[in-house]
């Protein structure tokens, strides 16, 4: 089982947050709907001049259309399966730390880019 929760996408894009702290605090028990209103105030802004936000889901990188998810924000925050889009860059605590590719004469293998020349690795600010 995976442990990618709790995650947070971007409200304009589908840069996705999966942040240690709070993971931990939803393993030692914290309550959700305190831990849901915490990381709402908390959450930093994306490099794509968004930001981050419970109950947000990816978007299709073609049309933008949002992949809707059948649960609220509350019960998505125990949801295991981060979806990565073609081109979303996945943060943690430090910034951005990954973009990820498809491939498809790999038969649609996800591959991860290493992390370097981004733009927007500079500009990541926690407010």
């Amino acid at each position: 089982m995976s442990e990618s929760y709790p995650h947070f996408f971007c409200d304009c894009c589908s840069n996705v947050i999966r942040r240690e702290s709070d993971y931990h605090a939803m393993r030692e028990g914290e309550d959700p709907a305190v831990l849901l209103a915490r990381v709402r105030e908390d959450l930093p802004a994306c490099c794509c001049g968004g930001r981050f936000r419970p109950g947000e889901a990816p978007k299709c990188p073609n049309c933008r259309s949002v992949f809707k998810h059948e649960h609220d924000e509350l019960r998505r925050l125990e949801d295991p399966v981060m979806i990565l889009m073609d081109g979303a860059v996945f943060y943690d605590e430090t910034g951005p730390r990954r973009i990820y590719r498809i491939e498809p004469d790999s038969g649609l293998k996800l591959r991860q880019l290493v992390r370097a020349s981004f733009r927007c690795f500079g500009r990541f600010r926690s407010s």
